[in-house]
Protein backbone atom coordinates (compact mmCIF):
# COMPACT_ATOMS: atom_id res chain seq x y z
CA UNK A 1 0.00 0.00 0.00
CA UNK A 2 3.11 2.27 0.82
CA UNK A 3 4.53 1.45 -2.58
CA UNK A 4 0.71 2.38 -4.24
CA UNK A 5 0.33 5.79 -2.78
CA UNK A 6 4.58 6.70 -3.14
CA UNK A 7 3.91 5.68 -6.90
CA UNK A 8 0.58 7.77 -7.72
CA UNK A 9 2.74 11.11 -6.45
CA UNK A 10 5.68 9.97 -8.89
CA UNK A 11 3.65 9.27 -11.73
CA UNK A 12 1.07 11.77 -11.35
CA UNK A 13 2.96 15.52 -10.55
CA UNK A 14 -0.22 16.85 -10.33
CA UNK A 15 -1.33 15.04 -6.99
CA UNK A 16 -0.89 16.44 -4.08
CA UNK A 17 -1.35 13.41 -1.72
CA UNK A 18 -2.46 10.09 -2.09
CA UNK A 19 -3.86 7.50 0.32
CA UNK A 20 -5.91 4.31 1.24
CA UNK A 21 -9.03 4.66 1.52
CA UNK A 22 -11.57 1.73 2.76
CA UNK A 23 -14.64 1.39 0.10
CA UNK A 24 -18.22 1.33 2.16
CA UNK A 25 -21.26 1.58 0.99
CA UNK A 26 -23.30 2.14 3.99
CA UNK A 27 -25.61 5.33 4.54
CA UNK A 28 -23.95 8.00 7.56
CA UNK A 29 -25.62 9.95 9.67
CA UNK A 30 -24.53 13.13 11.64
CA UNK A 31 -25.43 14.03 15.49
CA UNK A 32 -26.23 17.84 16.01
CA UNK A 33 -28.03 18.89 18.72
CA UNK A 34 -31.54 19.27 17.74
CA UNK A 35 -31.20 15.20 16.14
CA UNK A 36 -29.57 13.41 13.13
CA UNK A 37 -29.21 14.06 10.02
CA UNK A 38 -28.19 12.00 6.98
CA UNK A 39 -24.94 12.46 5.30
CA UNK A 40 -23.96 12.60 1.44
CA UNK A 41 -25.87 13.45 -1.89
CA UNK A 42 -28.83 10.35 -1.20
CA UNK A 43 -29.03 11.53 2.08
CA UNK A 44 -29.80 8.19 3.13
CA UNK A 45 -33.39 7.52 1.07
CA UNK A 46 -31.16 4.98 -1.18
CA UNK A 47 -31.17 1.48 -1.31
CA UNK A 48 -27.24 1.23 0.04
CA UNK A 49 -27.08 -1.51 -2.29
CA UNK A 50 -27.96 1.24 -5.55
CA UNK A 51 -25.32 4.02 -4.29
CA UNK A 52 -22.19 5.19 -5.07
CA UNK A 53 -19.51 4.03 -2.56
CA UNK A 54 -18.05 6.12 0.10
CA UNK A 55 -14.05 5.84 0.91
CA UNK A 56 -13.08 5.81 4.58
CA UNK A 57 -9.53 7.93 5.20
CA UNK A 58 -6.82 5.18 6.07
CA UNK A 59 -3.83 7.38 6.25
CA UNK A 60 -2.50 5.71 8.87
CA UNK A 61 -2.43 2.55 6.74
CA UNK A 62 -0.79 4.42 3.43
CA UNK A 63 -0.57 8.05 2.75
CA UNK A 64 1.85 10.49 0.64
CA UNK A 65 1.73 14.07 0.42
CA UNK A 66 4.56 16.61 -1.57
CA UNK A 67 6.95 17.68 1.41
CA UNK A 68 5.89 21.73 0.59
CA UNK A 69 2.14 20.43 2.23
CA UNK A 70 4.28 18.86 5.48
CA UNK A 71 7.11 21.91 5.67
CA UNK A 72 4.29 24.56 4.64
CA UNK A 73 2.52 27.52 6.63
CA UNK A 74 0.59 26.30 8.18
CA UNK A 75 1.83 22.97 7.95
CA UNK A 76 -0.90 20.61 6.23
CA UNK A 77 -1.58 16.71 6.21
CA UNK A 78 -3.22 16.81 2.62
CA UNK A 79 -2.60 18.82 -0.25
CA UNK A 80 -6.00 19.97 -2.63
CA UNK A 81 -5.72 17.13 -4.95
CA UNK A 82 -5.87 13.91 -3.96
CA UNK A 83 -6.24 10.32 -5.16
CA UNK A 84 -7.49 7.72 -3.16
CA UNK A 85 -6.39 4.26 -4.08
CA UNK A 86 -9.58 2.09 -2.91
CA UNK A 87 -9.17 -1.00 0.03
CA UNK A 88 -11.53 -3.55 0.36
CA UNK A 89 -9.51 -5.54 2.66
CA UNK A 90 -12.19 -5.87 5.82
CA UNK A 91 -9.06 -7.17 8.09
CA UNK A 92 -6.94 -4.38 7.28
CA UNK A 93 -10.23 -2.01 7.91
CA UNK A 94 -10.52 -2.25 11.68
CA UNK A 95 -9.74 0.72 13.16
CA UNK A 96 -8.65 -0.18 17.02
CA UNK A 97 -10.12 2.24 19.08
CA UNK A 98 -11.99 0.11 22.20
CA UNK A 99 -10.96 -3.42 23.66
CA UNK A 100 -12.58 -5.13 21.49
CA UNK A 101 -11.47 -3.89 18.21
CA UNK A 102 -8.22 -5.00 19.68
CA UNK A 103 -9.69 -8.03 20.14
CA UNK A 104 -10.98 -8.20 16.66
CA UNK A 105 -7.88 -7.53 15.28
CA UNK A 106 -5.98 -10.34 17.31
CA UNK A 107 -8.93 -12.63 16.13
CA UNK A 108 -8.23 -11.40 11.89
CA UNK A 109 -4.56 -12.26 12.47
CA UNK A 110 -4.82 -15.56 14.62
CA UNK A 111 -7.78 -17.37 12.42
CA UNK A 112 -6.83 -15.83 8.65
CA UNK A 113 -2.74 -15.56 9.08
CA UNK A 114 -2.72 -18.45 6.49
CA UNK A 115 -5.41 -17.41 4.60
CA UNK A 116 -4.99 -14.59 1.66
CA UNK A 117 -6.45 -11.32 3.50
CA UNK A 118 -7.43 -10.09 0.18
CA UNK A 119 -9.58 -12.24 -1.09
CA UNK A 120 -11.20 -13.16 2.11
CA UNK A 121 -14.84 -13.70 0.91
CA UNK A 122 -14.24 -16.40 -1.30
Amino acid sequence: MIDRVVQALQEDPSLDSAFIGYRDHKNYWLEAEDGFSPMGPHRGHVSRQMKRPVYREDTGLACATRPHFLLGEPPRRLGDRVLIIPNEDPASAIDIHEEFDLWLADKVLTEWRDRDLYNMSG
